[in-house]
């Protein structure tokens, strides 16, 4: 199942990307829903970055009664993906693969793409970029679902840097999860850069700070000025 009309955000610049952002919703939202978010990062004037904000299938969840909703997979947040939502997972990980091969084809480096997502679109970002083929970026982890850890992990991404985010009162997902979820990456051998923040299942004015930082500092050419 391919994925719904994505929304891209071309540099402010005007000049060709050299660098790329590829950001996953979480359940029941769209690639529109983050918009606001990346705008409001303001880059620095100069900077050449795109970002591409996939819309997740529509389906009929299992893990919502059979409601209809956009998801990468049908499961609840916490749930370990199993069955057909296994699948689901490695349909989402192959089209977001698919968004990477396409900005390596217009000559962005892959250490100059960075994978995020929020939600259930954060656990898709992690399969995807902790098990690909080639030195990514990054990888941002925003109010992550806990779903299923990924396992087909790649040497190329061995020392891929993590920057996670999460609400201290999030009532779908609780920080003392998200902390622990942490932990298991760095058990694993990786970088995380963990932050709680005094909100619930959404964003907050220091989340988006930090957040606009550590873009800065792996993205932006040095001859920039943050």
């Amino acid at each position: 199942m391919s994925f719904a009309q994505s929304s891209i955000i071309e540099p402010a610049s005007g000049r060709p990307a050299d660098a790329c952002v590829i950001f996953l919703h979480g359940q029941g939202g769209s690639g529109y829903d983050f918009e606001p978010l990346f705008h409001a990062l303001a880059l620095p004037a100069g900077s050449n970055v795109r970002f591409v904000l996939p819309g997740a299938p529509m389906r009929q969840l299992e893990c919502r009664q059979g409601a209809r909703a956009s998801a990468w997979y049908d499961a609840a947040p916490g749930e370990n993906a199993g069955g057909h939502a296994q699948q689901q997972m490695v349909d989402a990980v192959h089209q977001v693969e698919m968004r990477i091969e396409s900005a390596l084809a217009e000559g962005i480096d892959a250490s100059r793409i960075i994978l995020g997502g929020f939600g259930q679109g954060a656990d898709i970002a992690a399969q995807t970029a902790l098990g690909y083929r080639k030195g990514l970026g990054g990888l941002m982890m925003l109010s992550t679902a806990l779903g299923t850890m990924p396992s087909n992990t790649h040497d190329a991404n061995r020392h891929l840097l993590i920057t996670m985010h999460h609400g201290r009162q999030d009532p779908v997902v609780g920080e003392a999860s998200a902390r622990q979820r942490a932990d298991a990456f760095t058990r694993m051998g990786y970088s995380v850069d963990y932050h709680a923040h005094a909100m619930g299942n959404e964003f907050c004015a220091d989340e988006l700070s930090q957040l606009r930082a550590w873009l800065v500092t792996r993205l932006i050419r040095t001859r920039l000025v943050a």
